[in-house]
Protein backbone atom coordinates (compact mmCIF):
# COMPACT_ATOMS: atom_id res chain seq x y z
CA UNK A 1 0.00 0.00 0.00
CA UNK A 2 1.33 3.63 -0.77
CA UNK A 3 2.17 6.21 1.17
CA UNK A 4 -0.90 7.96 -0.61
CA UNK A 5 -3.11 5.43 -0.23
CA UNK A 6 -2.74 4.74 4.14
CA UNK A 7 -3.21 8.79 4.24
CA UNK A 8 -6.50 8.89 1.80
CA UNK A 9 -7.83 5.59 4.34
CA UNK A 10 -6.66 7.44 7.21
CA UNK A 11 -8.96 10.70 6.22
CA UNK A 12 -11.37 8.55 5.42
CA UNK A 13 -11.30 6.97 9.00
CA UNK A 14 -11.39 10.72 10.67
CA UNK A 15 -13.98 11.49 8.16
CA UNK A 16 -16.68 8.46 9.45
CA UNK A 17 -15.29 9.49 12.95
CA UNK A 18 -16.44 12.45 13.28
CA UNK A 19 -19.64 11.71 11.59
CA UNK A 20 -20.25 8.71 14.27
CA UNK A 21 -19.11 11.17 17.04
CA UNK A 22 -21.99 13.42 15.73
CA UNK A 23 -24.30 11.08 16.30
CA UNK A 24 -22.97 10.09 19.73
CA UNK A 25 -23.67 13.09 21.14
CA UNK A 26 -26.76 13.87 19.51
CA UNK A 27 -28.26 10.49 21.02
CA UNK A 28 -26.87 11.93 24.83
CA UNK A 29 -27.60 15.30 24.42
CA UNK A 30 -29.74 16.05 21.44
CA UNK A 31 -28.97 17.92 17.92
CA UNK A 32 -28.69 21.45 19.55
CA UNK A 33 -25.70 19.81 22.05
CA UNK A 34 -23.75 18.76 18.78
CA UNK A 35 -20.67 21.43 18.35
CA UNK A 36 -17.61 20.69 16.64
CA UNK A 37 -15.56 21.30 19.76
CA UNK A 38 -17.31 18.53 21.32
CA UNK A 39 -16.95 15.89 18.09
CA UNK A 40 -13.06 17.36 18.35
CA UNK A 41 -12.60 16.55 21.86
CA UNK A 42 -14.81 13.12 21.57
CA UNK A 43 -12.30 11.76 18.49
CA UNK A 44 -9.36 13.10 20.30
CA UNK A 45 -8.49 15.86 17.99
CA UNK A 46 -8.53 19.52 17.68
CA UNK A 47 -11.43 21.85 16.21
CA UNK A 48 -9.02 22.97 13.42
CA UNK A 49 -8.46 19.41 12.38
CA UNK A 50 -12.50 19.00 11.87
CA UNK A 51 -13.16 21.70 9.49
CA UNK A 52 -10.80 20.25 7.72
CA UNK A 53 -13.23 17.71 6.73
CA UNK A 54 -16.56 19.98 7.43
CA UNK A 55 -16.67 23.88 6.46
CA UNK A 56 -19.46 24.51 10.00
CA UNK A 57 -21.52 22.28 11.17
CA UNK A 58 -24.62 22.75 8.56
CA UNK A 59 -22.15 20.80 6.62
CA UNK A 60 -21.77 18.08 8.84
CA UNK A 61 -25.44 18.03 9.20
CA UNK A 62 -26.07 17.93 5.81
CA UNK A 63 -23.81 15.07 5.02
CA UNK A 64 -25.65 13.12 8.15
CA UNK A 65 -28.81 14.09 6.48
CA UNK A 66 -27.60 12.07 2.72
CA UNK A 67 -26.43 8.89 5.04
CA UNK A 68 -29.21 8.98 6.89
CA UNK A 69 -31.54 9.01 3.28
CA UNK A 70 -29.53 6.57 2.06
CA UNK A 71 -29.17 4.04 4.62
CA UNK A 72 -33.73 4.33 4.82
CA UNK A 73 -34.00 3.66 1.02
CA UNK A 74 -31.19 0.97 0.69
CA UNK A 75 -33.41 -1.87 1.02
CA UNK A 76 -36.50 -0.59 -0.73
CA UNK A 77 -34.67 0.23 -4.03
CA UNK A 78 -34.30 -4.01 -4.00
CA UNK A 79 -37.77 -4.36 -3.16
CA UNK A 80 -38.86 -2.77 -5.84
CA UNK A 81 -37.03 -5.22 -8.70
CA UNK A 82 -38.95 -8.00 -6.45
CA UNK A 83 -42.29 -6.94 -5.87
CA UNK A 84 -45.08 -5.54 -8.32
CA UNK A 85 -47.90 -5.00 -5.97
CA UNK A 86 -47.66 -1.31 -5.35
CA UNK A 87 -49.93 -1.87 -2.06
CA UNK A 88 -47.32 -4.02 -0.56
CA UNK A 89 -44.54 -1.62 -1.91
CA UNK A 90 -45.94 1.46 0.17
CA UNK A 91 -46.18 -0.81 3.21
CA UNK A 92 -42.87 -2.04 2.79
CA UNK A 93 -41.66 1.51 2.48
CA UNK A 94 -43.72 2.78 5.56
CA UNK A 95 -42.51 -0.08 8.04
CA UNK A 96 -38.86 0.39 6.84
CA UNK A 97 -39.73 4.33 7.71
CA UNK A 98 -40.54 2.58 11.20
CA UNK A 99 -37.71 0.38 11.42
CA UNK A 100 -35.52 3.31 10.82
CA UNK A 101 -36.99 5.80 12.95
CA UNK A 102 -36.83 3.02 15.84
CA UNK A 103 -33.02 2.10 15.12
CA UNK A 104 -31.60 5.68 13.90
CA UNK A 105 -33.97 7.96 16.18
CA UNK A 106 -31.71 10.88 16.28
CA UNK A 107 -31.02 10.42 12.51
CA UNK A 108 -34.44 10.35 11.82
CA UNK A 109 -34.75 13.55 13.58
CA UNK A 110 -32.48 15.62 12.01
CA UNK A 111 -33.51 14.48 9.12
CA UNK A 112 -36.99 15.48 9.05
CA UNK A 113 -36.06 18.47 11.34
CA UNK A 114 -37.35 22.16 9.83
CA UNK A 115 -33.71 23.00 8.86
CA UNK A 116 -32.80 20.31 5.85
CA UNK A 117 -30.57 20.63 3.24
CA UNK A 118 -31.09 21.25 0.01
CA UNK A 119 -32.17 17.65 -1.57
CA UNK A 120 -29.15 16.07 -3.19
CA UNK A 121 -28.22 12.33 -5.66
CA UNK A 122 -29.83 10.11 -3.34
CA UNK A 123 -32.86 12.16 -1.73
CA UNK A 124 -34.37 12.75 -5.27
CA UNK A 125 -33.88 9.08 -5.57
CA UNK A 126 -35.58 8.06 -3.03
CA UNK A 127 -38.32 10.35 -3.98
CA UNK A 128 -38.55 9.11 -7.36
CA UNK A 129 -38.89 5.30 -6.25
CA UNK A 130 -41.82 6.60 -4.05
CA UNK A 131 -43.67 8.35 -6.85
CA UNK A 132 -43.27 5.73 -9.08
CA UNK A 133 -44.66 3.28 -6.57
CA UNK A 134 -47.86 5.76 -5.84
CA UNK A 135 -48.33 6.03 -10.03
CA UNK A 136 -48.67 2.38 -10.18
CA UNK A 137 -51.03 2.45 -7.22
CA UNK A 138 -53.11 5.30 -8.68
CA UNK A 139 -53.38 2.92 -12.26
CA UNK A 140 -50.43 5.46 -13.78
CA UNK A 141 -52.45 8.27 -13.91
CA UNK A 142 -51.00 11.75 -12.60
CA UNK A 143 -54.07 13.03 -11.14
CA UNK A 144 -53.80 13.83 -7.07
CA UNK A 145 -50.53 11.59 -7.42
CA UNK A 146 -48.74 14.61 -5.44
CA UNK A 147 -52.00 14.80 -3.22
CA UNK A 148 -51.67 10.73 -2.28
CA UNK A 149 -47.80 10.90 -1.85
CA UNK A 150 -47.93 13.79 0.67
CA UNK A 151 -50.74 12.84 2.19
CA UNK A 152 -48.94 9.48 2.74
CA UNK A 153 -45.69 11.34 3.47
CA UNK A 154 -47.60 13.39 6.77
CA UNK A 155 -49.35 10.21 7.52
CA UNK A 156 -46.46 8.42 8.49
CA UNK A 157 -44.07 11.00 9.74
CA UNK A 158 -46.50 12.24 12.16
CA UNK A 159 -47.58 8.79 13.17
CA UNK A 160 -43.70 7.79 13.83
CA UNK A 161 -43.47 11.12 15.84
CA UNK A 162 -46.51 10.93 17.70
CA UNK A 163 -45.97 7.14 18.68
CA UNK A 164 -41.99 7.32 19.14
CA UNK A 165 -40.93 11.20 19.75
CA UNK A 166 -43.73 12.30 22.00
CA UNK A 167 -44.64 11.43 25.56
CA UNK A 168 -45.98 7.66 26.30
CA UNK A 169 -49.83 7.89 26.25
CA UNK A 170 -51.68 7.75 29.64
CA UNK A 171 -51.56 4.25 31.10
CA UNK A 172 -54.47 2.00 29.97
CA UNK A 173 -54.67 3.84 27.07
CA UNK A 174 -54.75 0.65 24.90
CA UNK A 175 -53.12 -2.41 24.40
CA UNK A 176 -51.28 -2.31 21.16
CA UNK A 177 -47.79 -1.84 20.44
CA UNK A 178 -47.10 1.31 18.68
CA UNK A 179 -45.90 -0.36 15.86
CA UNK A 180 -48.35 -2.02 15.16
CA UNK A 181 -50.65 0.95 15.59
CA UNK A 182 -49.01 2.50 13.00
CA UNK A 183 -49.06 -0.82 10.43
CA UNK A 184 -52.82 -0.28 10.87
CA UNK A 185 -52.79 3.63 10.50
CA UNK A 186 -51.22 2.96 7.40
CA UNK A 187 -52.99 0.27 6.16
CA UNK A 188 -56.24 1.89 6.37
CA UNK A 189 -54.57 4.93 4.00
CA UNK A 190 -53.71 2.31 1.46
CA UNK A 191 -57.04 0.96 1.64
CA UNK A 192 -58.53 4.77 0.83
CA UNK A 193 -56.73 4.67 -2.71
Amino acid sequence: MSHVERRQREREEIRQNILVAARKIAIEDGWPSVTIRKIADRIEYTAPIVYEYFENKEALFSELVYLGFKLMHTDFDETMQLETDPKKLIMFLSMQTWDFAVNNSELYQLMFSIEKPMPNEEMIKGMELIKETFRKLNNGSEENLHELILSWICLTRGAVSTLLMSPPPPPNFGSVSPRDLYKKIVERYIETI
